[in-house]
């Protein structure tokens, strides 16, 4: 197994600042590059959003050595992907927009909050990421660019694609299907947090 290389902040407070400031920096590269792009190309634009996004992610896994800098992506990025969906498209419905946020937000807010509360701090790295590193032929960058960051931002980008549907794309008025879908959404989040509360009692 690759040997971890963390280059920072030893205590769990000071690393999370450290993600903190680089989610709000990635968030912001979020918004700028969809802008970029507009609203008229919403598929490219949450692609050039993520893109961005994740080159600062990967700047600063480099900068300090850790490749688990990405594992707060999954549920930080499509939440401001949503959201700018949102506030950028026009002539869909407000209570279909209202709901797919309240989802999303819950979804997100579920996700990190339980990896906040079981990440060690950044002095620990994902023990995959290292066997990728130890396993792999090409520098360990190389590895830590497509396989911990491109990948997985293309496969968000994939999961994101029903957002682009119902915030900037359907013409379908409010229906049933939407408020079984908030249903199952917001009550799947739900169930993994009480199964996750469960498992810390």
């Amino acid at each position: 197994m690759a040997e971890h290389r963390y280059r920072g902040p030893s205590g769990r407070a000071a690393s999370l600042a450290v993600v903190a400031l680089a989610y709000l920096v990635a968030g912001a590269a979020t918004w700028w590059g969809a802008s970029l792009v507009g609203i008229s190309s919403p598929y490219l634009a949450i692609a050039v959003g993520y893109g961005l996004a994740t080159v600062v992610i990967f700047a600063t896994s480099c900068a300090t050595g850790n490749g688990s800098m990405f594992d707060a992506y999954w549920s930080v990025i499509p939440p401001v992907g949503a959201v700018w969906l949102a506030t950028q498209a026009s002539g869909i419905d407000g209570t279909r927009t209202a709901l797919v946020l309240v989802v999303v937000m819950v979804w997100g807010v579920r996700l990190t909050s339980n990896w906040v509360r079981g990440w060690p701090g950044l002095h620990h790295e994902d023990w995959r990421y290292l066997d990728m590193y130890a396993k792999a032929k090409v520098p360990r960058a190389v590895v830590s660019l497509l396989g911990v960051h491109l990948f997985p931002t293309f496969q968000l980008w994939l999961g994101s694609l029903p957002l682009v549907v119902a915030l900037a794309r359907t013409g379908h008025a409010f229906g049933p299907l939407d408020v079984l879908a908030a249903v199952v959404g917001i009550g799947g989040a739900l169930l993994e947090l009480v199964e996750i509360g469960r498992a810390h009692v």
